[in-house]
């Protein structure tokens, strides 16, 4: 771990102290999610009601689909130049 930028060394046995940890927690991927979902919200997804892991975004005829399965991301749509601006 590397100290924040604008902390001064004041020497060499300086540590930072962790406030609140979010892994080991049994909340830790629900707190994941839901950070998640309201970035991919704000990209302008929107989630289908079907199945929370869903993300679908249309703009025009393009068709941008978001998929979320345990720690991987699926990816899809027919329009290449918005899956690359999404990544």
């Amino acid at each position: 771990m590397s100290p924040p930028p604008g902390l001064r060394q004041q020497g060499e046995n300086i540590v930072c102290r962790l406030h609140k940890s979010l892994y080991d927690l049994k909340q830790a991927s629900r707190q994941w999610f839901s950070k998640f979902t309201e970035a991919v919200l704000a990209a302008g997804f929107f989630q289908s009601k079907a199945d929370y892991s869903l993300f679908i975004k249309r703009d025009g005829t393009s068709l941008t689909i978001l998929l979320i399965y345990v720690d991987d991301i699926l990816i899809t749509g027919n329009n290449i130049e918005s899956i690359k601006g999404l990544k």
